[in-house]
């Protein structure tokens, strides 16, 4: 399944990290000025297991591509009715 994440944030990536480990296609809409940004996403525990997690290549995009099944929404609260998060949910496939 091909999965949209609109949110790179923290949320974001560990959803995203969740989602490749159980073997769907991610891509994670991204401001434009972060689109062509190379460095991967790591994400780390540092309670507990101390477990550090590592998304080498995140496919960044800046619009919800049209293979898309599944928008997954992982923004600020404040940012939920933002026109830049509504356009891009707009433009997207008709999709959960």
């Amino acid at each position: 399944m091909h999965v949209t994440i609109i949110g790179a944030g923290t949320l974001g990536r560990v959803y995203g990290l969740r989602l490749l480990a159980a073997g769907d296609e991610v891509a994670f809409v991204v401001r434009p000025a972060r689109a062509e940004e190379a460095s991967p996403f790591i994400l780390e525990q540092v309670n507990g297991q101390h477990r550090r997690d590592v998304i080498e290549q995140p496919r960044r995009v800046t619009a919800v591509p049209a293979a898309t099944r599944v928008v997954l929404l992982a923004v600020r609260f404040d940012q939920i009715a933002s026109e830049e998060v509504a356009s891009l949910l707009r433009a997207a496939p008709s999709v959960p």
